[in-house]
């Protein structure tokens, strides 16, 4: 059992990929709870989370480890933020995914390699972080497993209703959306509309084959930009069983410079994989 009492050390805490989850998925509760009054949490609600997480991790969790987290999360978000903003870019909301050409993405790659993992991929979590660290208010509903029944997610309030755009800083779109939707009518913007968080819960029983779907059209998106992961193709290639090692490796430096035939090598199934790496050696024998 973790201590979560006197003085706190000055130890970083190493967040695992678990213990981020309950992390956002507390502080959207913490916000749909009403603690979250400006751009930062109340200092109970950090208190909190860390204690809980302490505990069902079995770690030392203070809440100045949580707020260390929270700067971490908030450079994270500007980050994405600074990058939709520059020219060439553009924002897929359904898959929560900064799009760009292939031309693009080497310019940028080649200019700023951090900001690789955040083009042409989907960025997970990316709502949450809109809520823990952005402009957006939680609306209620969005998970049940860290929070106790709230009045909030019955009886929610107008401005709770609100939704705000997607870049920080712009409100010129809120009173078209307010007024369009007190006369019941209809609009193209409003089908780009962020879904509710009660909509996501993770309860639904459509939300695995929704977030299957998702994954499968992230595929195809990266695809349809003639971008090839060279690592992932590396690792596909040389786990193909049944032929020597560096046969796979002249395999994959074919595949690499061809870059056409690398994207349909990856789309194909492990039986098609071992049948075109069969060709290609029966060619260059």
């Amino acid at each position: 059992m973790s201590k979560n009492k006197g003085k706190e050390p000055g130890s970083q805490l190493r967040w695992t990929q678990p213990m981020c989850d309950m992390l956002f998925k507390m502080l959207v509760v913490e916000a749909e709870q009403g603690n979250k009054p400006s751009n930062k949490y109340k200092p109970q609600s950090l208190d909190k989370v860390a204690k809980e997480i302490g505990v069902k991790f079995n770690v030392e969790c203070y809440a100045s480890h949580v707020h260390n987290r929270l700067r971490t999360v908030r450079k994270e978000w500007k980050l994405i933020q600074d990058i939709r903003k520059k020219s060439g870019f553009g924002w897929d909301d359904n898959l929560k995914m900064i799009t760009c050409d292939k031309q693009t993405y080497d310019a940028e790659v080649l200019a700023h390699p951090p900001h690789a993992p955040y083009l042409n991929k989907k960025i997970e979590q990316y709502d949450e972080m809109a809520i823990v660290v952005g402009k957006d208010m939680a609306t209620g509903g969005f998970s049940k497993q860290w929070s106790e029944p709230s009045p909030l997610v019955e009886n929610e309030t107008p401005q709770n209703d609100i939704q705000n755009p997607e870049f920080e800083g712009d409100s010129n779109t809120l009173p078209k959306d307010a007024n369009e939707a007190s006369n019941g009518t209809s609009s193209k913007g409003r089908s780009h509309r962020k879904r509710t968080y009660a909509a996501m819960n993770e309860d639904s029983p459509f939300s695995e084959m929704t977030e299957q779907l998702k994954q499968i059209a992230v595929a195809v998106t990266a695809l349809s930009h003639g971008l090839v992961n060279t690592n992932e193709l590396h690792k596909i290639v040389m786990n193909v069983e049944g032929f020597e090692e560096d046969m796979l490796d002249e395999a994959f430096d074919h595949l690499v410079n061809d870059e056409k035939a690398g994207r349909a090598f990856m789309a194909k199934n492990d039986r098609m994989r071992k049948l075109w790496l069969e060709k290609f050696f029966n060619k260059t024998l």
